[in-house]
């Protein structure tokens, strides 16, 4: 009775949710060779049946260069039975399954870092590794990637995606001026910077259509120094929600780096 709306339905994208408890996108090591596993569809089952209304999946593969046997293959098709049977398992309990679409661009640390990519040559800040920088016609073929995964994930059941702009993976990348030092569209201020999520955001609309939920996961503060404080994210939100309005926006903090510590609770 304190908190009224906690149990209220409500529409995103003409979905009706439950309620407005959303479970989060956290990382298990669950999947195996790119492929969706048993004990990944059991846990996010699980999070349906004990009431969450809106269940957002660890971290999924959104271009082939973000390919790791860790994360679910979601850019290809023989990842879609596994895909398919995660949905409906989620569904079946009156939850809505969102997949998350992730790329590590400078995290993604392959054989000695040699397939790493990102707006510019800067290192990662934990493993130093330092990327090739994306030319313009690569950085619009990630985003077509972004889009192809989307509709592969909308064919396989799923109520909508989340676009990962955060932790310091590729699009927080773009949206950082310490990791894009780029001089064309794709970097300089906050237009520039976050015409990579906005494009992203553009283009699965494009494909997916109309009642398709459309998420984006973006930095409050990254606390990296010369990077993404409360005041810069207030600027890149302000920038991409005046042109490519997502269904719903959450925030996180940290970045892949010194401050990574402050992605997880404090165990309290």
């Amino acid at each position: 009775m304190n908190h009224p709306h906690l149990f209220a339905p409500i529409t995103l994208a003409r979905q009706v949710l439950r309620n407005r408890i959303g479970f989060a996108a956290m990382s298990t090591r669950f999947p195996e060779a790119g492929r969706v596993t048993p004990c990944m569809i059991d846990h996010l089952a699980a999070r349906a049946a004990g009431g969450a209304a809106l269940v957002v999946t660890e971290a999924l593969c959104a271009a082939p260069s973000a390919s790791t046997p860790v994360r679910v293959h979601a850019y290809d098709d023989a990842a879609l039975p596994g895909l398919q049977r995660l949905a409906a398992a989620v569904s079946e309990h009156g939850a809505l399954p969102i997949g998350q679409l992730w790329h590590g661009g400078s995290a993604h640390h392959g054989p000695r870092g040699l397939d790493a990519v990102g707006p510019s040559a800067v290192p990662d800040h934990m493993s130093w590794t330092v990327p090739r920088a994306l030319s313009a016609e690569e950085v619009a073929a990630l985003v077509e990637d972004y889009a192809a995964t989307a509709h592969r994930l909308r064919r396989a059941g799923f109520a909508g995606v989340e676009v990962s702009a955060a932790h310091g993976f590729l699009p927080l990348q773009f949206l950082s001026p310490l990791t894009n030092r780029r001089t064309d569209a794709w970097g300089g201020d906050a237009a520039g910077r976050s015409r990579f999520a906005r494009e992203i955001l553009r283009a699965i609309r494009a494909r997916c259509g109309a009642g398709f939920i459309v998420g984006l996961k973006l930095p409050a503060d990254d606390f990296a120094p010369g990077s993404i404080d409360v005041a810069e994210a207030k600027r890149l939100t302000a920038a991409i929600v005046a042109d490519v309005p997502p269904d719903y926006l959450c925030f996180s903090q940290g970045t892949h780096g010194w401050s990574l510590h402050r992605h997880a609770p404090d165990m309290h």
